[in-house]
């Protein structure tokens, strides 16, 4: 949601419409919910880092790095 400040920290990250994260740091997510995306980063990352993130766009997978704020 681009609307929500965490919607608004990923498009200036890169994020792109329709972007789908399917793993951190190459550990596939599974059935994970946003709130707990969000939890799972707070816990395991810091402000200054950069989180290792595999996209799907556009039907290929792309490595991602989104510096952490």
């Amino acid at each position: 949601n681009q609307g929500s400040p965490e919607g608004k920290a990923a498009a200036r990250a890169g994020l792109r419409l329709n972007d789908y994260i399917i793993a951190i740091n190459s550990k596939p997510l599974r059935n994970m919910s946003a709130r707990e995306f969000t939890a799972h980063v707070k816990l395991n990352y810091k402000s200054g880092q950069k989180l290792p993130l595999t996209l799907l766009r556009n039907g290929k997978r792309i490595q991602f790095q989104w510096p952490l704020q």
